[in-house]
């Protein structure tokens, strides 16, 4: 068995570009080229909780219905909230992966926002935001 040597001299666009040098029967250095396509990262989709889900599909619902009864068209409206038409149409179809900015944009857009996903009580978000949760102190039984 003959030593082999191997050198990564590029990784461009997911592609390895490998240098195998190796000794051949001749005892005669040679050396060759190949490439080696790495596989792309598959993107794990959102575990999300089915309330979750549900509430953005009427979301998207309540966006593509209010919008076509505006008489909005979605080459109007996608400037409108920054998005472009393919995210409108994932919006539209109450798609976990967009942005939770983009659905309130929209809903603001169409005047919706306060009556979709109204402000909550001060006794939810008043208070120290900078408190800590300590864990509670043991009682060792000394006293």
């Amino acid at each position: 068995m003959r030593p082999c040597f191997y050198f990564i001299t590029a990784y461009i666009d997911s592609t390895l570009i490998l240098h195998r040098i190796r000794f051949n029967q001749y005892n005669t250095l040679s050396m060759s080229v190949f490439s080696v396509v790495m596989p792309k990262k598959l993107k794990k989709s959102p575990v999300l909780h089915p309330n979750i889900l549900a509430r953005l599909k009427v979301w998207g619902r309540c966006i593509r219905l209010q919008r076509v009864q505006q008489k909005i068209k979605a080459v109007d409206f996608c400037p409108r909230i920054e998005v472009s038409e393919s995210t409108l149409r994932r919006i539209e179809t109450g798609d976990p992966t967009v942005n939770v900015g983009s659905y309130l944009a929209a809903l603001n857009a169409l005047g919706l926002l306060d009556f979709v996903t109204p402000m909550p009580e001060p006794q939810w978000f008043e208070g120290n935001a900078n408190a800590r949760v300590y864990d509670p102190k043991e009682d060792d039984g000394y006293f």
